[in-house]
Formats: C-alpha cells, structure tokens, sequence
C-alpha cells in the first residue's frame, strides 16, 4: 500500500483544457467516410449487398454515441462529487453545467 504521505500527481493537471473536438477526431471520421461511403457504394451497386458494409459502419457510428454519452456522464458524476465535497448543491452544479 502507498504511503499516505506522499503527493499525488495527476497525469493531466486539474488545469488543462483538453479539446474533444480535435483535429485526430476530425480525420478519423473523414478516413472513415471514405472507406465505408465508397465501399457501400460498390457493393450496392455491384453486388447487390446493401446490408453488409452498412452494418459495420452503423455498429462503429453507434459506438461512439455511446461514448460519448460515457464520457459525459462521468464528467457530471466527476462534478457532482466534487460539489457535494465543497458543500455546493446540485441545483447550482447543474446550472452551472449547462454554462459550460
């Protein structure tokens, strides 16, 4: 067990902005509509199998709505527990949520 101590550095400091929108994310869905848009298209129109490329592309585009609604769900536990350990209530926390 760690020694209590001792000071914990996070990885990421508490005051860095990190960007969600970022330019990784961009090409990665661009890469992505070129690979599946196209392969889509041959497949439709020369095989005749319209389901088989729509599936994985679906399977992928849900996946990361799913994601992302993890992702903000543990942003809001994250500052709902740090609220209730300076005394705010949740009514303010939320309010200030939506400000973000």
């Amino acid at each position: 067990m760690a020694d209590s101590t001792t000071e914990f550095k996070p990885y990421i400091p508490a005051d860095k902005i990190t960007p969600e929108f970022t330019l990784t994310s961009i090409l990665t869905g661009v890469i992505l509509a070129i690979v599946f848009g196209p392969a889509n298209a041959y497949l439709g129109l020369r095989v005749g199998m319209t389901i088989s490329n729509s599936i994985p592309a679906a399977v992928i585009a849900s996946n990361s709505i799913i994601c992302i609604i993890a992702a903000i769900a543990g942003d809001t536990s994250q500052d709902l527990k740090t609220g209730y350990l300076l005394g705010a209530t949740p009514k303010k926390q939320y309010r200030c949520l939506r400000l973000k």
